[in-house]
């Protein structure tokens, strides 16, 4: 079993904003059983963040989106 990675550099720096709108990229190299492999997340993390709540109609939204699905509205800039 493999210890879990931090999430810091070695000076104490987070090496991923889970909460920035932003993406992470992994890249897995190829072993003597797989072939290299490439995956991309979008940040936020919708599991680590608090949904928004749509200005125009109410309805809750993922933070990921810069408008609501439902009404079109631009939603609030994530802090």
């Amino acid at each position: 079993m493999h210890s879990p990675v931090p999430n810091k550099d070695a000076k104490g720096r987070p090496l991923v904003d889970e909460l920035a709108k932003d993406k992470l990229t992994v890249v897995l190299g190829e072993t003597n059983d797989y072939p290299e492999a490439t995956f991309v997340y979008h940040t936020p993390f919708d599991a680590a963040s608090t949904p928004l709540t749509c200005p125009g109609c109410g309805e809750q939204v993922s933070p990921k989106w810069g408008y609501c699905p439902w009404c079109g509205k631009a939603l609030p800039a994530l802090k």
